[in-house]
């Protein structure tokens, strides 16, 4: 009787079907004279990217396409915005520095991870690419030399940089009278207020213990804390969010805190208890929602707007509906 209502109330079926759903995905397409360009399913609520007739592209998971009978947003007047491209950078761990979406093929300006910055319409990225620096397939050209070289307060007097781009060189005679070891580690943290805790260093790219002059600590690798400018990563949370109970400070989702508001996605673990995402333990739900209230309370403190997009709806919808009552999109 158990299961037969967690099939009814849940929506479960056959699991071996589940896991073939990318066939029932290009069928379903097919039916609207479009494409599903995704190659494999993971589930019904991860993202797949789509093509209408129109040849327009977007991505939304099966269930909104097959159970609420959504297609294409830009034929059905739902056209993406910038907080689109805000989302979409953030799921590639990066940002969208624009502030106006134009349309699909209008380039916009993007950062990744590693702080590489370029231009790219908003299509291209739709589709899967992203920052071509770090994907080795940039165009060399003498502007970039001079921004790397630039970076690493020296200057390029030749044409030629795919040995200091790819292979990461730099000054030969530096590099030869100096390596780095864990007194350049040491030194640097002192500079920052800090101090590098570590007992042995490997290279650039192995994890270091820090902490900072607050006392929190952290692993970074020595190349993020000297090349990427990193430091303490609960340092960078604005205050309100730090408290003793948290030790890395509380976070949002999607925080937007110079426009005064945030958005937190939450998914069916925040509504109701679910055995495997709570560990079979009932007070790992309760200290959730515990945890999600005290957060709630303390943007209305420090007058953040706290915004919700739930597991059962749809954020392409609901994210702009909320970006409209608070005026910062038409």
């Amino acid at each position: 009787m158990k299961q037969t209502k967690k099939v009814k109330d849940s929506g479960h079926w056959c699991r071996i079907c589940n896991y073939n759903n990318i066939e029932v995905a290009k069928a379903l397409a097919r039916t609207r004279d479009g494409e599903c360009l995704s190659s494999e399913y993971f589930d019904n609520k991860s993202p797949l990217q789509w093509k209408c007739v129109k040849g327009h592209i977007w991505t939304a998971n099966l269930n909104k396409i097959k159970d609420y009978n959504q297609w294409c947003p830009t034929c059905d007047g739902r056209n993406p915005t910038i907080f689109d491209m805000k989302i979409l950078a953030q799921k590639n761990n990066g940002e969208c520095l624009s502030d106006q979406y134009y349309d699909a093929h209008t380039k916009l300006l993007w950062r990744c991870k590693n702080f590489h910055i370029w231009e790219a319409p908003p299509l291209t990225i739709l589709r899967g690419s992203w920052c071509q620096y770090c994907a080795g397939t940039a165009k060399l050209d003498i502007e970039i030399a001079n921004q790397i070289a630039l970076s690493r307060q020296g200057q390029c007097l030749s044409s030629s940089l795919s040995s200091i781009k790819h292979s990461d060189t730099w000054c030969p005679y530096c590099a030869s009278m100096a390596k780095h070891t864990l007194d350049d580690a040491k030194q640097i943290a002192l500079t920052r207020g800090g101090r590098c805790l570590s007992t042995e260093y490997k290279n650039n790219k192995s994890p270091l213990l820090w902490i900072c002059k607050n006392r929190h600590k952290w692993y970074a690798k020595f190349d993020n804390i000297v090349n990427k400018c990193s430091w303490c990563p609960y340092c960078s949370i604005p205050d309100f969010l730090k408290i003793p109970e948290h030790s890395m400070g509380l976070q949002l989702d999607i925080p937007y805190y110079h426009y005064g508001f945030a958005i937190e996605v939450q998914g069916e673990q925040h509504d109701k208890y679910i055995e495997f995402f709570h560990r079979g333990n009932l007070n790992n739900f309760i200290r959730q929602q515990e945890r999600n209230q005290f957060k709630k309370e303390l943007c209305e403190e420090n007058c953040i707007n706290l915004k919700y997009v739930w597991y059962y709806k749809d954020p392409h919808i609901v994210i702009p509906e909320y970006l409209r009552e608070l005026g910062l999109i038409e």
